[in-house]
């Protein structure tokens, strides 16, 4: 039996506020990435220089958040409606295929709802961040 790794990842955001996470358990590459990418969503910075290449797409998957946000809080939209809002909004052109990554990752994490099938997924806001983003 190969004995449980346990991790633990801490970053500051620029508000000085503290993300701790521990990773307890059989810890892949694939996981430890995923938390860098979660890690980066919400502020922190890579905590390992090896993943520094990885800190743009963090930015963008960020981007690609905003725009959902921005753009589409009530409703459902599709990966190609993200796609065209975000070239709208900082100018710039994104891969379809990225888009649909980022949305997919996003849905897996539980800010996104995703519904339909493969050919044609459907994405909304989950109903936590349509509540805050009417607080805020």
């Amino acid at each position: 039996m190969v004995p449980a790794r346990r991790f633990r990842f801490e970053v500051f955001d620029d508000e000085g506020n503290r993300l701790q996470v521990i990773f307890e358990g059989r810890v892949s590459r694939e996981k430890i990435l995923q938390l860098i990418d979660l890690l980066e969503l919400f502020g922190g910075v890579s905590p390992h220089p090896q993943f520094a290449s990885s800190e743009a797409l963090g930015d963008k998957m960020k981007r690609v958040f905003a725009v959902v946000r921005r753009r589409f809080p009530v409703g459902s939209f599709s990966s190609t409606d993200v796609k065209l809002a975000y070239e709208e909004m900082f100018g710039e052109p994104i891969e379809l295929g990225v888009v649909s990554t980022y949305l997919a990752r996003l849905a897996k994490r539980g800010l996104l709802e995703r519904s339909g099938r493969p050919s044609r997924w459907m994405y909304s806001l989950r109903r936590v961040e349509r509540a805050a983003l009417l607080e805020a």
